[in-house]
C-alpha cells in the first residue's frame, strides 16, 4: 500500500511543497536524486499524521535543506557547458549573419538610423561631461570661493564679479575662516619683447598666494616665490616655446613689458587645461598693478577678482552673513548699495545667473536641455529599430515554431535575438564613432569647444553603455515577442 493511502482523508490532497522539491532536484546529485526523494515524501507523510500541513511542510523544507553537503551537491560539467555555450553562441552568429544578409534593405536601414542617433548622443555627451569638468581640476575646489557682489542700482538688484582691491588681505587679516586669499586684476593684452622680437601675449595681475589657491602645475621655478619678487614674472608652457624655444630655456631669462619694465622668469606653468576659466599667458604680481592703479588700493572701486580658500570645516553660511556689511563698515556707512558674498568657484561657470541677487540657474540649463534632447534622439533611434523589428517578426514565426518543435526554451530564443541587435549595436556604435570622429572639428566651431576623441575623453564605458542599453532597448519586445509566439500546425481535420 503507497504512503499517502494511509493519511487521513482531511489531507488526502497534500503533497510536499513544489518549490522545495524543484530546488533539491537542482542541486542533488543524479545518482542519489530519486532515493532521497523517496525518502523524504515518506517521512514527509509520516509527519503529516502527527503535526499540522503547515509545520510538516516546514519540516521537509528543513530537511531539503539537511541535503546542502559537499557529497551530495552535483558538480557542473563545466568543460561541456563551455562547448556547448560555445556551439551556440557560433549557430545564433551563424544565423545573424544569415537574417542579415538575407534582409539587406532593412539592415543598411537600421545602420543609417541607429549609428546617427547614438553620434549625436556621443558628441552631446562629450559636450555635456566637458560642461561639468569646467574648473573641477582644483584640488581644493570643495574649499575655493570667489566673493562677488549683489549690487543696487536704479531700485534693482544685479549681481556681478569683482569686489575692491583691498578685499582679499582684509579678509586674510580679519576672518578667521579664511585660510588665504588672492586678489586678481583681469586679463589684459600685453607686448614682451625679448632679443629685439616683439610678442603680444594675455596677462594677469596676481598676488603671491596665486599657486596656493589654483592647482596650476609648474614645470620649473618655485611656487611660494614664482610672484613674491616685484621683478618676477610666470609665463606659460606654450608661450615659453614662442620665445625661448622650450620651457628649460626660459627660467631666468630676462624679457621687456611694453618696452618699459624688465622682468626675470621666475617659474613656468603647464599647458593650462582647456576647462579651465582663467586664461591668461604669463602671469606678473599684483602690487605692481596696485602701484600703477591708486584707485584700487581703496573700497569705493570693484575692479578685481577676489578668490578665497577657506579652511577645512569652515561655516560658509556663517561667513557669508558676516561679510555682507563688510563694504559698508569699512566705508564708515557710505557705501550701503554694495554686499559682497562668497560662491564656489568650481560652480560659477554652470550656475552664474542671477535675478535680483539670487541664483537663478545658467549654463545647467542648457547642460540639461542637451542631455534631454540626447536622449529623445535615442529613444527616436531606438523606437524607429523596434518598429522594423517587429514589422519583420512575422516572417519569422516559421522557425520559431521549428526551433519550439525540437526543445527550444524561450530564454534561449530571447537570447538569440537580443544577440542579433547587440550585433547591430555594436556594429553602429563602430560606425557612430567614425561619424563623431569626422564631425567634431566642426561642432568644435560651433560651440567654441577643443573637445576630441582622445584617451582623456574616456568614451569607452559611455559608448559600451550606450550600444548596450541602445541594443536592449532596441529589440527588447521583438525579442520578447517572438519568443513567445508560436506558429500552429494547420489543422489535419477536414
Amino acid at each position: 500500500m503507497k504512503v499517502h493511502q494511509v493519511i487521513n482523508l482531511k489531507y488526502k490532497n497534500s503533497i510536499p511543497p513544489a518549490s522545495a522539491r524543484r530546488f533539491l532536484r537542482w542541486f542533488l546529485r543524479d545518482d542519489l536524486a530519486e532515493e532521497v526523494q523517496g525518502d523524504l515524501e515518506e517521512k514527509f507523510y509520516a509527519t503529516l499524521k502527527k503535526n499540522s500541513l503547515f509545520r510538516t511542510r516546514i519540516n521537509y523544507w528543513f530537511q531539503v535543506l539537511n541535503y546542502l553537503r559537499p557529497f551530495a551537491i552535483k558538480k557542473p560539467d563545466t568543460a561541456n557547458m563551455q562547448q556547448n555555450h560555445f556551439a551556440l553562441l557560433r549557430h545564433n552568429f551563424i544565423i545573424s549573419f544569415r537574417y542579415f544578409r538575407r534582409n539587406a534593405t532593412s539592415f543598411f536601414i537600421n545602420m543609417l538610423g541607429l549609428p546617427a542617433g547614438i553620434a549625436c548622443a556621443l558628441i552631446i555627451y562629450l559636450w555635456v561631461s566637458d560642461e561639468f569638468q569646467v574648473d573641477k581640476f582644483h584640488r581644493n575646489r570643495d574649499r575655493l570661493y570667489q566673493v562677488m557682489e549683489n549690487v543696487i542700482q536704479d531700485g534693482k538688484t544685479i549681481t556681478r564679479q569683482g569686489s575692491s582691491g583691498p578685499m582679499s588681505q582684509a579678509l586674510v587679516a580679519e576672518m578667521p575662516e579664511v585660510e588665504s586669499a588672492v586678489a586678481i586684476a583681469g586679463v589684459q593684452k600685453n607686448v614682451l619683447t625679448y632679443n629685439e622680437t616683439d610678442l603680444q601675449a594675455d596677462c594677469i595681475y596676481a598676488d603671491s598666494d596665486f599657486f596656493k589657491i589654483f592647482s596650476f602645475d609648474l614645470i620649473n621655478g618655485n611656487k611660494e616665490q614664482a610672484l613674491s619678487n616685484m621683478n618676477g614674472i610666470v609665463i606659460t608652457e606654450e608661450l615659453s616655446h614662442r620665445i625661448f624655444g622650450s620651457p628649460s630655456e626660459a627660467l631666468g631669462k630676462v624679457v621687456e613689458l611694453q618696452h618699459n619694465a624688465q622682468f626675470i622668469v621666475t617659474a613656468v606653468i603647464r599647458n593650462l587645461p582647456r576647462v579651465s576659466t582663467l586664461k591668461f599667458d604669463f602671469i606678473i604680481p599684483y602690487a605692481i598693478y596696485s602701484d600703477e592703479n591708486e584707485w584700487v588700493n581703496y573700497w569705493d572701486n570693484s575692479g578685481v577678482d577676489t578668490y578665497l580658500l577657506l579652511k577645512p570645516g569652515a561655516d560658509f553660511d556663517g561667513f557669508n552673513k558676516k561679510i555682507g556689511d563688510y563694504i559698508r563698515i569699512k566705508t564708515n556707512g557710505v557705501i550701503t548699495y554694495r554686499t559682497p558674498f562668497a560662491t564656489l568657484f568650481s560652480e560659477s561657470y554652470l550656475y552664474n545667473r542671477y535675478i535680483n541677487g539670487m541664483p537663478s540657474g545658467g549654463r545647467i540649463e542648457f547642460v540639461k536641455l542637451f542631455s534631454a534632447i540626447a536622449v529623445v534622439i535615442l529613444l527616436i533611434a531606438c523606437i524607429n529599430f523596434m518598429n522594423l523589428s517587429t514589422a519583420r517578426a512575422s516572417m519569422r514565426l516559421k522557425e520559431i515554431g521549428i526551433k519550439k518543435t525540437f526543445g527550444a526554451g524561450r530564454s534561449a530564443l530571447v537570447l538569440q535575438y537580443l544577440g542579433e541587435s547587440m550585433i547591430l549595436s555594436f556594429l553602429s556604435l563602430f560606425v557612430a564613432i567614425m561619424l563623431v570622429y569626422l564631425l567634431l572639428p566642426q561642432f568644435n566651431l560651433i560651440t567654441g569647444k577643443q573637445l576630441s576623441l582622445g584617451p582623456g575623453t574616456k568614451l569607452l564605458v559611455p559608448g559600451l553603455s550606450i550600444a548596450l542599453l541602445t541594443g536592449f532597448i532596441s529589440d527588447s519586445y521583438p525579442a520578447l515577442y517572438l519568443s513567445g509566439a508560436w506558429m500552429p500546425w494547420p489543422s489535419t481535420d477536414s
